[in-house]
């Protein structure tokens, strides 16, 4: 009986490295081509960690690795100049890469690295805004735990961070540096501004009471 002879499986053409050529705006990175065509644009640190030569054949499944470890480190740099100018939350960053319309699977890739490289702590960014708040713009605890919930720091983190905010204390600091801006005024003029600039830093009256009287400020 004749049977039909079976036809050869066509190959899959597995793309090869035809190119690694530095790039002109950034040395930092290469342009890599395949089979003649520009793919995309890579860290050199990434060529050398892969071991990427002309020549090589190189997988779909490898491309697609590449290419997303190549997103990630464009992006983790983009984050790096994100975090020179102060410390940030989580939140900070994730608000930050989503308006840049990075995906939620990528930004999650990249705030795990950045925990992990240790430029993301919750807590260490909790206690660096209490210091700044505390020597430049003193704020009631009240007030600091909200600018530190809206921030995304958990209310866990908030709530040890803040357990030895000395209220009284801050407010007699604030006294003491507000005392050349009362200069001049009548003391009924000058308690009442007091008050007012205390309140609106989220401090309570009773507080602010037991700070004037404490104060040499009204004597």
């Amino acid at each position: 009986m004749w049977r039909r002879s079976k036809k050869p499986q066509k190959k899959i053409k597995v793309p090869q490295i035809t190119a690694l050529t530095p790039q002109k705006k950034d040395p930092s990175r290469v342009s890599l081509y395949l089979d003649g065509r520009f793919v995309f644009g890579l860290n050199r640190s990434l060529v050398s960690q892969a071991k990427l030569v002309i020549g090589q054949e190189i997988s779909a499944e490898k491309v697609a690795d590449l290419r997303g470890q190549s997103e990630e480190e464009k992006i983790l740099n983009l984050v790096y100049r994100f975090l020179s100018y102060r410390p940030r939350s989580e939140k900070e960053v994730s608000d930050y890469l989503t308006k840049k319309k990075i995906s939620q699977k990528m930004i999650a890739r990249v705030i795990v690295r950045l925990k992990s490289q240790g430029y993301l702590n919750d807590e260490e960014f909790a206690l660096w805004w209490l210091d700044q708040r505390q020597r430049f713009r003193p704020r009631s605890r009240y007030f600091l735990k909200s600018e530190l919930t809206k921030k995304g720091v958990g209310v866990e983190v908030v709530d040890r961070v803040l357990a030895n905010v000395d209220e009284e204390a801050l407010i007699e600091k604030i006294i003491l540096d507000k005392k050349s801006w009362l200069t001049g005024l009548e003391p009924n003029k000058a308690k009442e501004k007091l008050i007012a600039y205390l309140s609106r830093r989220g401090f309570s009256w009773e507080k602010i009471r037991l700070g004037l009287e404490k104060s040499d400020l009204f004597d």
